[in-house]
């Protein structure tokens, strides 16, 4: 009875043991040290990602790859009727450290290609058209596109990112500015809100708000000068102080002290830019005045020639 008994117990054993499902391979990440970044956005996103990201990672030794989902001026419903219908609509761009930083670029790209050429770390989204400060053009094209990348990535528990671009400057007449009455503090303080109920509602685990960022760069001596054409961030210190609160933001630490600056600028221009960003990520919403940190140098500090002190970069 003893043996019999024995067996039984054991068959019953045998029989309520189930062998763990396999992990999901879309739930693993790349093991290689790899940071990958997925941008979907525009312009604005080309100025924060294209240019002065890689050599921020690259200086403190972190191997990152950049991809970038780009349509000019697109906005959120654009981005989603383009995924929802495979829309060969995009420019993708790409930078690497195979490529020394350098960027390739392919047009004819659908969402879901970009989307799976990587499985990717980091996905931002951002609104376009001018409409980051007006939350009723969110829905609901957001929540859409939230769903779809999740449902499509490669790696399905990346970190989803939303990237807050900045203020017209004052001196702007873009039709887009007239959103806000050409004013630049009624459009800051309708971004600043806007962001707010976006990251109550939607499962951003990132808010990447270079609105503030440039807005205290504003502050310093360098003042309203950070665009090339009313619209965009100048290819020097304005870039720069996108890349610097994107860096910080993603990585964890603080931008002050990385090595890297762009050759248009100087030491003493990459520190305002740098504080502008970390300050950004320490107090969000909100401008925090650089003006008596960052006076204008007497004499003026050389900018190597290359970019006027109170002139943006064209």
């Amino acid at each position: 009875m003893h043996t019999l008994a024995s067996i039984i117990l054991a068959s019953l054993l045998l029989t309520s043991y189930q062998k763990p499902e396999p992990a999901d391979p879309r739930d693993i990440p790349a093991d290689d040290g790899i940071l990958r970044i997925l941008a979907v956005g525009n312009s604005f996103s080309a100025d924060a990602v294209e240019q002065e990201l890689w050599p921020l990672f690259h200086a403190v030794g972190q191997k990152v790859i950049i991809g970038e989902l780009y349509i000019p001026g697109c906005d959120l419903e654009t981005h989603w009727k383009s995924a929802s219908t495979d829309a060969a609509a995009y420019n993708y761009r790409k930078i690497t450290d195979a490529g020394n930083g350098a960027m390739t670029t392919n047009s004819g790209y659908t969402f879901m290609q970009g989307l799976r050429d990587e499985p990717w770390d980091i996905i931002s989204l951002q609104q376009g058209g001018g409409h980051h400060g007006q939350f009723e053009y969110f829905e609901p094209w957001m929540t859409n596109l939230i769903e779809f990348c999740r449902e499509n990535a490669t790696y399905r528990k990346f970190k989803l990112a939303y990237h807050v671009p900045w203020v017209a400057p004052a001196h702007s007449t873009k039709a887009k500015f007239g959103f806000y009455d050409y004013d630049t503090a009624k459009m800051y303080a309708m971004i600043t809100e806007t962001t707010k109920q976006a990251a109550q509602k939607y499962p951003f685990d990132l808010i990447i708000n270079s609105v503030d960022a440039i807005q205290n760069g504003r502050s310093s001596y360098l003042g309203d000068t950070f665009d090339r054409d009313g619209w965009h961030l100048n290819k020097s210190y304005g870039r720069y102080t996108a890349g610097c609160i994107w860096f910080e933001k993603i990585m964890g630490q603080s931008v002050l002290g990385n090595p890297y600056h762009p050759s248009s600028i100087d030491s003493y221009v990459a520190e305002i830019c740098q504080t502008a960003a970390h300050e950004a990520c320490l107090h969000p919403y909100q401008v925090t005045d650089l003006s008596e940190r960052f006076t204008n140098p007497d004499p003026p500090v050389s900018q190597t020639g290359k970019v006027p002190a109170t002139q943006p970069s064209r």
